[in-house]
């Protein structure tokens, strides 16, 4: 005789449907898992090659070469815009003697933007050939000449070996007259200096010679862009020999014979 133990069989039943459906269970969430793996992993790579750097803008250049300022930032194209360090790549391109600061940003999705002021020339300094300076009188690295426009040229003055020979009274004095009347200072084409004189330029309307003397610039800058703008508006500049402001709050106007 068999005998069926109800009990038993219905305990089995009920664990043959647990064990599929957490087999079921397990198997979704692996599955699932892995999708979203993959998915994961395909928008990285995209996300990585879109953002990998692609264009370098560079602004701001008169003297230098975007040559040299992508050689300076030193950028591993292979990276993405986000894995770079402004900070140390301004630094590195400010390290230029050219350089007066410099500005990176980013432009997404893949460009770097470089932003450069260079040191502007003060003047042009006349040995066997023309050498650019800045406002203290230190000397540019070699510039193409071309480049070299609308800028005082100093003469007849040897480089300086202290800070109050005559090269650096000169200097001086462009530099205070460039931040206080930009227009005398663009009028001015050739500039020295010697003892008995003082400081003297040419004008680069008619190469008219001014003497300028010592001290007193802010003040004889003022007059003498009055008598200037005088002269000009009436045509008298072609007949004047020289100008002189060596004395006191005064300018003596030396006409041609």
């Amino acid at each position: 005789m068999l005998t069926y133990s109800r009990y038993s069989t219905d305990t089995r039943k009920g664990s043959a449907k647990f064990f599929s459906a957490w087999q079921i269970g397990w198997v979704l969430f692996i599955g699932t898992s892995a999708i979203l793996a993959i998915l994961l992993l395909v928008n990285w790579l995209i996300a990585n090659e879109v953002l990998r750097l692609k264009n370098v803008h560079v602004e701001g250049l008169h003297f230098m070469k975007k040559k040299e300022v992508l050689e300076l930032a030193n950028l591993d194209s292979t990276k993405n815009v986000y894995e770079f360090n402004f900070g140390d790549i301004e630094d590195r391109i400010k390290n230029h003697d050219l350089v007066r600061d410099a500005k990176v940003s980013m432009s997404l999705p893949s460009t770097i933007k470089i932003q450069v002021l260079e040191k502007e020339p003060l003047a042009l300094w006349l040995n066997t050939k023309l050498v650019a300076i800045d406002e203290f009188g230190n000397l540019f690295p070699e510039l193409e000449h071309q480049l070299f426009h609308d800028y005082p040229i100093i003469t007849n003055l040897p480089l300086p070996k202290d800070t109050t020979d005559a090269y650096h009274k000169v200097v001086n004095f462009l530099r205070t007259v460039r931040s206080q009347s930009f227009a005398l200072y663009s009028e001015i084409s050739e500039i020295s200096y010697s003892e008995n004189i003082g400081i003297y330029f040419f004008l680069t309307e008619g190469a008219i010679p001014v003497f300028m003397g010592e001290g007193g610039i802010s003040q004889k800058g003022t007059n003498l862009m009055k008598v200037y703008e005088i002269l000009d508006s009436e045509n008298g500049l072609a007949n004047i020999e020289y100008l002189d402001l060596r004395f006191e709050d005064q300018v003596v106007v030396k006409e041609l014979n």
